[in-house]
């Protein structure tokens, strides 16, 4: 109280909302099944995935000299919540084995939060000019979502650009990537930071996560390939309400 008080009121407003607006479409779009599941619309709602641009991140030989990386929003809270817990929670098991192991927490807008994880071993970038750079620069990318927050973009950023990726169920659920085949799963603090511990000391399993992990991307999270589902169903429904007028 009263944040609870306003958020409930918020969600109350959104629900409201979100049943008036769809009458005002004929066709009803959403990125992940995870994310249909979570709406109040009646109506038929088709999943069209975001996609990830490939070129933009196209893996280029330069020096990892970032070991972990975790990038995204660092104001909004799912975002905060995941860089705290990965520094304050899952690394202290990681640097027990590996102290020289290196994080950096990318991305606009840090808040009180985030800039206090800044330490010898943390970076703390704030905005960055080229995010892609910063990608390449990095050894594994580690997002241990805790909160229920959608399609993470982050993720399929970075399998674009070959990094190995660890990350927990709740965020995979949106992204669909294989267990332990695109990506790596961890529930527990334990999980991850061992997931984190063997991939540092296995350049082999690194490599063959990387492109598992491009390819599942190239495959299932293209731009080209969401266009062509958009253009195919408005076609679809153009042909639809052509026939009933001929009618």
């Amino acid at each position: 109280w009263p944040v609870s008080w306003f958020m409930r009121t918020e969600y109350e407003r959104l629900m409201q909302y979100e049943q008036e607006i769809e009458s005002l479409f004929q066709s009803h779009y959403i990125i992940s099944e995870q994310d249909k599941a979570q709406m109040s619309t009646s109506q038929e709602m088709k999943v069209i995935p975001n996609g990830v641009g490939l070129n933009f991140f196209d893996a280029k030989q330069q020096s990892k000299t970032i070991d972990i990386l975790f990038s995204g929003n660092m104001s909004y809270r799912p975002n905060v919540e995941s860089a705290r817990y990965l520094v304050k929670e899952v690394m202290p098991l990681v640097w027990k084995t590996e102290p020289n192991t290196n994080v950096t927490i990318a991305g606009a807008t840090p808040n009180a939060t985030v800039l206090g994880l800044k330490s010898e071993k943390v970076t703390i970038t704030g905005w960055v000019d080229d995010i892609s750079a910063i990608f390449q620069q990095s050894r594994l990318f580690v997002a241990p979502m805790l909160i229920n927050s959608g399609m993470q973009n982050k993720i399929l950023e970075a399998m674009a650009s070959k990094v190995p990726v660890i990350t927990t169920s709740l965020a995979n659920n949106a992204i669909g990537a294989s267990k332990n085949d695109a990506i790596l799963l961890g529930d527990t603090t334990e999980e991850i930071a061992q997931h984190i511990i063997q991939l540092l000391h296995n350049s082999n399993e690194c490599e063959r996560l990387s492109q598992a992990g491009y390819d599942f991307v190239k495959k299932a999270y293209s731009w080209k390939g969401a266009a062509e589902m958009l253009q195919a169903d408005i076609e679809q429904d153009a042909c639809r309400h052509l026939s009933v007028l001929l009618y």
